[in-house]
């Protein structure tokens, strides 16, 4: 039920989408297509920014994961993995959300072509479904699930080998405390 009402809101907000005061000529609605177009082509350069900032944060806590765990105590490990757990996640959202924005810029230039000669980018993506495109987003968003099951296991990885020494930091410190 939800789905057909925002499917309907959709298209109350697409059939609004044109000024019934004024001309709806090609002219009018040429640079407004033609900046829609653009925005989206920028939307997707910041994604692509985005994607490369996250990979390299990603590169470089995985540098300090490196050097911690074979330098110190592997225990110590955990820390840049919980990091990389807390960037992915944000990742993951800021991959959401400039789906999102395409997806809506996407539904506006679609909309917009109905008032044009041509339907240029509902076509393509009409091809692009029938010989198997599947969205960037899609494999985007799936690097970071990646890299958050992969952190967890490693966390629990680790737990499970240095429990020995977990057991001896407990057994001290309930001592300390006069619980022995």
């Amino acid at each position: 039920m939800n789905d057909n009402n925002d499917l309907d809101n959709e298209n109350i907000l697409l059939d609004e989408l044109l000024n019934d005061g004024l001309e709806h000529s090609i002219d009018n609605l040429l640079p407004q297509y033609k900046l829609l177009v653009e925005t989206t082509n920028e939307i997707s350069n910041r994604r692509e920014n985005t994607n490369k900032f996250y990979l390299t944060l990603i590169t470089i806590i995985l540098g300090a994961l490196t050097f911690v765990s074979t330098n110190y105590q592997p225990l110590l490990a955990i820390i840049p993995l919980m990091f990389i757990i807390i960037i992915s996640i944000s990742w993951k959202k800021h991959i959401k959300q400039y789906k999102l924005l395409n997806t809506v810029k996407f539904k506006l230039i679609n909309h917009l072509e109905n008032h044009l000669p041509v339907y240029a980018f509902t076509k393509e993506w009409d091809l692009l479904n029938i010989m198997g495109y599947s969205e960037l987003s899609n494999w985007d968003e799936k690097i970071p699930n990646y890299l958050v099951w992969l952190s967890t296991i490693v966390i629990f990885l680790i737990l499970f080998l240095e429990r020995l020494t977990i057991f001896g930091y407990v057994n001290t410190i309930l001592s300390l405390l006069g619980y022995s």
